[in-house]
């Protein structure tokens, strides 16, 4: 079974995400806030996280900075996720997730993306 953390401010995203991935069989993990998801970063070693850029306690993109710079995690996929408009996708990409999204997305395509990234090869 494969791991997922799902890191969001906002309790009913993180409820809404938590409930569709447990219905697919996924073991999950929230954080609401940075420091709380590069604790269970470390500690879980989830397959997949799934990062909102804005979180009350620091941007996204440093939680995805922080995994990469841990070689232990190398193997961690990573989803950014936002409601902004303007943001860039190139560059939220640039902290080194393997996936952007922009909220309110499909949970069918979640859910596919999220497949693939646990299993790439399932998927060629």
């Amino acid at each position: 079974m494969y791991r997922i953390l799902v890191v969001d401010g906002e309790v009913d995203n993180l409820s809404l995400l938590k409930t569709f991935l447990e219905i697919e069989e996924y073991t999950v993990d929230t954080a609401n806030n940075g420091w709380a998801a590069i604790d269970l970063v470390e500690e879980l070693c989830p397959d997949v996280v799934v990062v909102d850029i804005f979180l009350p306690d620091m941007i996204g993109n440093a939680v995805v900075e922080r995994i990469r710079q841990n070689p232990n995690l190398s193997g961690t996929r990573v989803v950014l996720a936002t409601a902004s408009s303007v943001l860039d996708e190139a560059k939220a990409l640039e902290s080194g997730a393997d996936v952007f999204l922009r909220k309110p997305f499909d949970l069918d395509q979640f859910l596919a993306i999220v497949e693939k990234l646990c299993n790439p090869k399932a998927k060629e």
